[in-house]
This record gives structure tokens, sequence and C-alpha cells, in this order.
């Protein structure tokens, strides 16, 4: 069940002010990646750095809940 949970997980975080949004799957996988670019290229880095490392974070999050959950789970 654990890897069904972690198969069909999806993320989808955007950045502050939205001109970024990135979709991370359970396998930490970038699935999609929207990108506005009204930034400058070195301000667009930072924003897309901080974005992806936020969405790997939740997923991460997701996963470590998930496998608290499962291994209290009677099989």
């Amino acid at each position: 069940k654990f890897l069904e949970f972690q198969q069909n997980l999806i993320e989808t975080v955007s950045s502050e002010n939205d001109e970024i949004k990135v979709t991370v799957n359970g396998r930490m996988e970038i699935t999609d990646l929207k990108m506005n670019a009204s930034q400058p290229a070195t301000e667009l880095e930072a924003i897309l750095k901080q974005t992806i490392n936020k969405a790997i974070v939740q997923v991460s999050l997701k996963i470590q809940r998930a496998m608290q959950l499962f291994a209290q789970t009677p099989v």
C-alpha cells in the first residue's frame, strides 16, 4: 500500500509570487514546471531553486507521515 501511495503522490508548489510552479511526484521527480519569465534570469534561478526545494520538502514530509501511518497499521 505504501508503494501505491508513493506512486500516486503528486505535490504542486508555487513560489511566493506565483512566478514559478513546480510539480514533484513521490519518487522526487519534477513532473511539471511552469515559469513566468518577467524576472531577470538570475532572480528566476534563485526562485526556482527555492520552489523546487520547497516541493521536495513537502513530498518528503508526506512520505515520512505515510511511512509512520503504514508502520502502525496492522497487515
